[in-house]
């Protein structure tokens, strides 16, 4: 008989709707959002670097006072829209040390989604890594576009709960 897997840690997106600042205010919790503000953000042409635009949204974890070992399949799971069909949504893992040194654990981009679906189920695939104390887990979303200016949104409220699933042990 085979051993269950365990369930996955949700880590969700919260903001105050300025997590395209710098510094910016998003964080990610363990706990499910109630009410929040949207995020949003712009991008242009598409490019092939790491990140497509120079906007994009931050959301860090807490310092970690133990060990965070993930091992499995994650999945970034949103609830956004753009304003183009040609818009590509972008998720970054980072691994941020204490001395604020940033290790970029894996980059996915995901198709956009219409206003009528708009959840995007982001597959990063097996990943094997660990969060050493003092760290925090990162993620950034971005986009390209490759019809030009486009205006995105990110949602993160009870109804729209955009989180990362990190299978954990």
């Amino acid at each position: 008989m085979a051993t269950p897997q365990p369930r996955p840690q949700r880590w969700y997106l919260h903001s105050g709707g300025s997590a395209s600042s710098r510094p910016s205010d998003g964080s990610l919790s363990m706990v499910a959002p109630t009410m929040e503000p949207v995020d949003s953000f712009n991008c242009g042409t598409a490019t092939h670097e790491l990140m497509p635009s120079s906007e994009m949204l931050s959301y860090a974890s807490p310092v970690f006072i133990e060990p965070l070992v993930v091992k499995g399949t994650v999945v970034a799971e949103l609830y956004a829209v753009s304003s183009s069909a040609d818009t590509e949504f972008t998720t970054t893992l980072v691994d941020v040390g204490p001395d604020r040194r940033d290790t970029v654990i894996t980059f996915v981009a995901g198709s956009s989604a219409a206003a009528d679906a708009p959840h995007i189920a982001i597959d990063f695939g097996e990943l094997a890594h660990t969060f050493d104390v003092g760290h925090r887990l990162r993620v950034d979303i971005g986009a390209s576009n490759r019809g030009g200016l486009a205006a995105q949104q990110v949602f993160h409220d009870a109804v729209r709960p955009s989180c990362v699933a990190l299978p954990t042990s």
